[in-house]
């Protein structure tokens, strides 16, 4: 399934089933809101990424389209990417930063590196990131905590089959890791 086909199956399953997380789903900001993110970052997103967000900007509050996160706008990805660069700045890490931009993506990085495009969260300091540090897995999604070492690590391979799982899990009721999505009163959540 492709980006496009998964967000458009999660969408329309949300607007039978939780009509008002459908309702908090932002229209995309534009290809130009789009770029100007991108060149805040050092590495260019991947091609499901930037796809992903042509087709919306993020949600208003917190519902949780993905097991247990909401997906950010483009200017919260931004607003989050560089609070954590200047809290990593501030710690004056740089040798570690250098040491492990250098290593291929998915590789447990110590802490929230440059190459690390923060979209989705949970409103309590847990969050989603895409890294694009090169390598065989270039474009995976990991999970971080905003004070932790970067060491949960890979949560889906790619944005792409992580809407693709998701899509399913809604479609026939899966869980996905330790969640299962559930609709109270129209909004999805994902339970344990």
């Amino acid at each position: 399934m492709t980006v496009e086909r998964s967000w458009a199956t999660i969408m329309d399953w949300c607007r039978v089933n939780a009509p008002v997380s459908a309702g908090l789903v932002r229209p995309p900001a534009g290809e130009a809101a789009l770029r100007a993110a991108q060149q805040v970052m050092p590495r260019p997103w991947p091609d499901d990424l930037r796809r992903w967000y042509q087709l919306h900007d993020g949600v208003d509050e917190l519902p949780f389209l993905l097991p247990g996160y909401a997906p950010l706008s483009l200017e919260q990805i931004v607003g989050d990417w560089r609070t954590y660069q200047g809290l990593y700045a501030e710690a004056d890490h740089d040798w570690v930063v250098d040491a492990y931009e250098a290593q291929d993506a998915g590789t447990p990085s110590g802490g929230f590196l440059p190459s690390f495009v923060p979209f989705a969260g949970d409103g309590a300091g847990w969050g989603l990131y895409v890294d694009t540090r090169p390598g065989p897995h270039h474009g995976c999604v990991t999970e971080f905590q905003k004070d932790d070492d970067g060491r949960p690590g890979l949560r889906w391979p790619s944005i792409e089959r992580m809407l693709r799982d998701v899509a399913d899990s809604l479609l026939h009721g899966r869980s996905i890791v330790r969640d299962r999505p559930r609709v109270t009163n129209g909004e999805l959540d994902w339970g344990l």
